[in-house]
């Protein structure tokens, strides 16, 4: 029967179990004791408790400072022991320094198994976009969201990492010389340092309290649990390059599927409507627009170093129709005219006379004038009768 995780810590930390040795365990039916080495021991409080095996080796050795601590402050006889054995074998060391805690950044499995979860939905999502990509529908900002997801899981990996990289080389205790003086001194020596011939009831109880009869064995079990811890966190290391080797091929191959999903055209009203949200799509645009103003400029220029192309005369059924330029209306011509010269104003009495004149030769114009006119009128009608006749009839 295993206890529960609270009473295996705290037997480990009053030295009732010495994990440097096998520790025996009755089976269920009480009829059989099973001798089973710690780190299998921890792995089967692990299975129980649903704890990381890490955190059980983390809280021995908490369990295991503190307790030091707490007899230090509460048996002078434990403190002048300790510091004691400091001085004989590392001058100038203080003996409550021995017992602190060398990890200043703890790694926190809960972190890790949220990363490991979120590569385990990786995994779901790659299956289902190679579908949709293989289906001809594959979609290039599900894609690109999926790359950026595997890069926050590879950088949140290599944090993890480097955490455990720095905690390996903490979980030795200060000064592990002095810890092992510590381990090799026997109880007797602390007993020469009480009180006994004085109050020799309270030393009795005094030693039974805070100096138990595995003292040796809790010294041991704080030097020998830096050792388990050393190994554990190699293998959650080795767990994380897989993992983040995983997440790095599963980013490759959504940059291959990416690259073979077609890019949808973006002119410029699609810009306006509905904006880019890749800063590399945009830059992988203008850089093709660049490139082809770059080969329309070249091309100019060597055209414009040959010269214009010959001119080929189109074919007889295509060839336009002789261009005529348009002619230029003349403005009607209006001759000039001749400025009338001055009258004379005869004298009163001949004009009058003249004026008669005038009337009467002015009448006889307009007489002659009408009448031909008529005359001209008639004659026209007269040719126009004898052409439908068949003669011809003079104007005169």
């Amino acid at each position: 029967m295993y206890p529960r995780l609270k009473d295996f810590v705290e037997n480990v930390s009053n030295g009732s179990i010495a994990i440097n040795r096998l520790i025996p365990v009755q089976s269920s039916m009480g009829d059989q004791i099973f001798q089973v080495p710690f780190p299998q021991y921890c792995d089967k409080m692990a299975e129980m408790e649903r704890v990381p095996k890490l955190t059980i080796y983390r809280l021995v050795q908490d369990a295991i400072n503190k307790g030091f601590l707490q007899r230090m402050n509460r048996s002078d006889v434990f403190q002048k022991g300790v510091e004691g054995a400091c001085n004989r074998v590392e001058s100038g060391v203080s003996a409550p320094s021995l017992f602190e805690d060398t990890v200043q950044r703890p790694f926190l499995t809960s972190y890790y198994d949220t990363e490991r979860d979120k590569m385990n939905e990786l995994l779901s999502m790659i299956s289902e976009i190679e579908r949709e990509v293989e289906s001809g529908k594959g979609d290039r900002e599900e894609i690109e969201g999926f790359m950026e997801n595997c890069s926050v899981c590879n950088r949140n990996l290599d944090k993890q990492e480097e955490i455990l990289e720095e905690n390996a080389s903490q979980y030795l205790p200060n000064h592990p010389k002095v810890w092992r003086e510590l381990a090799l001194t026997p109880r007797s020596h602390y007993r020469t340092e009480a009180p006994s011939s004085d109050y020799p009831r309270y030393a009795q109880k005094h030693m039974e309290r805070y100096l138990p009869q595995g003292l040796q064995t809790i010294f041991d079990n704080g030097l020998y649990i830096s050792h388990f811890l050393e190994i554990e966190n190699h293998r959650l290391r080795e767990e994380i390059r897989k993992c983040r080797e995983q997440v790095e091929a599963l980013q490759q191959k959504g940059e291959y599927l990416h690259s073979n999903v077609q890019k949808p055209s973006r002119n410029f009203l699609m810009r306006m409507l509905a904006p880019s949200s890749s800063e590399e799509e945009e830059e992988e645009e203008e850089e093709e627009e660049d490139g082809e103003i770059d080969k329309l400029a070249g091309h100019l220029q060597k055209i414009s170093k040959k010269g214009p192309p010959p001119h080929e005369p189109p074919p007889p059924h295509e060839q336009p129709p002789p261009h005529e330029p348009p002619r230029e209306e003349e403005p009607p011509h209006e001759p000039p005219r001749e400025e009338e010269p001055p009258r004379e104003e005869p004298p009163r009495e001949e004009y009058e006379e003249e004026d008669d004149e005038d009337e009467d030769e002015e009448d006889g114009e307009g007489q002659l004038g009408g009448m031909f006119y008529l005359d001209m009128k008639n004659d026209k009608k007269d040719n126009k009768k004898g052409k439908k006749e068949g003669r011809q009839v003079s104007f005169f």
